[in-house]
């Protein structure tokens, strides 16, 4: 018979206190089957977990009730008998990874030493099973991480070989504790399908969690806790679109809200005829992404990437040859009419060459008036008042609105175009090599420009570039495009660590120290 881990009627209170922190918990998981335990910070999730791995300090904390993993009462058991359980049929992948690991220790030791007390495998086994295993959770360079010690290290990367760990074991049940909360979206579904698989093969999984997509993803049954009690359970899946609870409809919302998207690209690809040739040139290459509702997007490319394709194609401006672009769930290339006009006006193109972009012969006031014109409609007075307002943003003087574009410096063409853009009220703004040719000066002013309507607007932006240094200056979320196809996809959040394609750090190689 399969043994189960069976969690009865469990409480936790501080022995200096009567509030129970935990009151009355009671559930059980098999082999093969997965729990999600979800709910705010502070909820109880994280107390609930110690206490089945009999972490919590018995000077500290009152537990009762009982844990059983098959016959076996963890919680009154000998430490002999705990030890045979704790750390080989039972493993822990805590929230934090540096807690977990010996910071005078590299890694490769630190693996090394548990795999060897809980397997008769040969040294050079170990060291074949242990680059595997590093490899299987993402990490692209397994024998460098090896021999890093943990402050070499990025929080995911740790995070990744924490998972590695627990995996090595063979262990009937793991127990974790926001293990996906340090990854990129890349990442964390790479580690959801490892627990998928793990739980394909016989592991019974407890996932402790606030993020509902996560348990979204790896399925199975939820309990949902507020302070320290069970307040919903089911299957996550029944729960998510059943739910008649306040409190788990309030947390059904805020995911929802964290994850709406903007645009969303989906096997997306466009082929052009190769002039005076029978050739077909793939220019984008079944590319998929999401870009969510505020974010700061960058992708990052060489010339004849594919950026620019994929640019136009987001705009509707190009027929895609397979795969679709969805704005706000609705297929661009299928949009029409009155549909075409209001994707025109809430998705916004400014274009590398901005002299090219302006008809020579419109003043900037006729040029920035033209989507107000468009999409807006307002009095003669509410223009002129927009328009004065948009120049006043743009750091341009109010006398340049009589000038025609060839009057104008490159630094000043490319604030009329993104002028010309805002006056239509976008919701997304797409820049294609939008700071490309300018002065270093200039594009240090553009760019620090763009940054604060980010910040001030709260618009969504997706910016095109050759220039890595110039993407890690702006964006919260990095995309490296080749030969048509997205090769990486990053959340960044200041350290280069979180990039592992041997083509982004030969990028990183070449970043202008002025930016990088």
């Amino acid at each position: 018979m399969m043994p189960s881990l069976m969690i009865d009627h469990l409480s936790i209170n501080l022995r200096s206190g009567t509030d129970n922190l935990v009151s009355e918990i009671s559930f059980a998981i098999k082999e093969g089957e997965s729990l999600i335990l979800l709910g705010q910070s502070g909820s109880g999730k994280t107390m609930t977990c110690s206490a089945v791995l009999n972490l919590l300090d018995p000077k500290k904390f009152k537990v009762s009730g009982s844990v059983f993993f098959g016959e076996t009462d963890l919680l009154n058991s000998s430490e002999k008998q705990r030890r045979g359980i704790y750390g080989n049929q039972i493993v822990y992948i805590p929230q934090n990874p540096m807690t977990a690991l010996d910071p005078s220790m590299r890694i490769g030791r630190q693996m090394d030493e548990t795999l060897r007390l809980h397997s008769d495998k040969s040294r050079q086994q170990r060291y074949n099973y242990i680059l595997r295993l590093l490899h299987d959770v993402g990490l692209d360079d397994p024998d460098r991480v090896y021999r890093a010690y943990p402050h070499m290290l990025s929080g995911g990367m740790l995070q990744r070989v924490i998972i590695a760990m627990a995996m090595m074991l063979d262990a009937k049940f793991v127990l974790a504790d926001e293990p996906t909360t340090a990854l990129d979206v890349i990442h964390r579904n790479g580690i959801i399908d490892l627990f998928s698989q793990m739980k394909a093969n016989g592991v019974g999984i407890l996932m402790v969690t606030h993020d509902f997509a996560t348990a979204l993803q790896l399925g199975g049954n939820m309990l949902v806790m507020k302070e320290g009690k069970i307040i919903e359970s089911g299957e996550v899946q029944s729960v998510f679109d059943h739910t008649t609870e306040p409190y788990t409809r309030s947390l059904i919302e805020a995911y929802s809200l964290s994850c709406a998207f903007m645009i969303k690209v989906n096997n997306l690809s466009k082929e052009f005829h190769e002039q005076g040739t029978s050739n077909e040139l793939l220019a984008v290459d079944h590319v998929d992404f999401t870009i969510q509702n505020g974010s700061f997007c960058a992708l990052v490319g060489e010339s004849g990437s594919g950026k620019s394709t994929l640019a136009q194609l987001m705009c509707g401006l190009l027929v895609p040859s397979s795969g679709e672009v969805l704005f706000e769930g609705k297929n661009i290339s299928l949009c029409r009419g009155k549909q075409k006009q209001v994707l025109r006006s809430k998705i916004q193109l400014i274009l590398q060459d901005g002299k090219g972009a302006m008809d020579p012969r419109f003043t900037v006031y006729q040029i920035i008036a033209e989507p107000i014109r468009n999409f807006r409609k307002l009095s003669k007075k509410e223009e002129e008042r927009e328009i004065n307002d948009l120049l006043t943003m743009m750091e341009l003087p109010e006398e340049i609105k009589l000038r025609k574009a060839h009057e104008l410096s490159g630094g000043q063409q490319k604030r009329v175009c993104i002028a010309r853009a805002l006056a239509a009220q976008p919701d997304v703004l797409i820049f294609d090599e939008a700071v490309s040719g300018l002065d270093v000066l200039v594009r240090k002013h553009i760019l620090d420009l763009l940054k604060r309507l980010h910040q001030e607007r709260k618009m969504t932006c997706f910016f095109i570039t050759h220039d890595l240094d110039v993407a890690l200056y702006l964006a919260d979320r990095v995309m490296v495009m080749r030969c048509g196809k997205i090769i990486e996809d990053r959340t960044f959040h200041g350290s280069t660590d979180c990039f592992t394609h041997p083509y982004t750090k030969l990028l990183l190689h070449s970043i202008a120290p002025y930016l990088g």
